[in-house]
């Protein structure tokens, strides 16, 4: 597991625990993909204050940078493999 990945979760947990998360639900955050956590997380501060436009705008961009990612290539693959 990555340095970033580790910190991700990490801090995910610290605010889902503060939520009253379960350990099953911060299990299931930790199963996620690092990339994808992070890039949202990074989306949800960037457009804040934006405009509904904006955000769409900057929404598809991020989707489009997210689909680059290993995680989405193994992703994909991994769809491939069950079609």
């Amino acid at each position: 597991m990555t340095k970033m990945k580790r910190t991700l979760i990490a801090v995910l947990a610290l605010n889902s625990l503060a939520r009253g998360a379960s350990l099953a639900e911060l299990r299931d955050l930790a199963a996620k993909s690092a990339s994808a956590l992070s890039l949202t997380k990074q989306l949800l501060y960037h457009t804040d204050g934006m405009t509904l436009e904006k955000a769409i705008e900057a929404g598809a961009q991020m989707n489009a940078l997210a689909r680059t990612t290993e995680d989405a290539k193994r992703g994909f693959a991994e769809f491939g493999k069950k079609s």
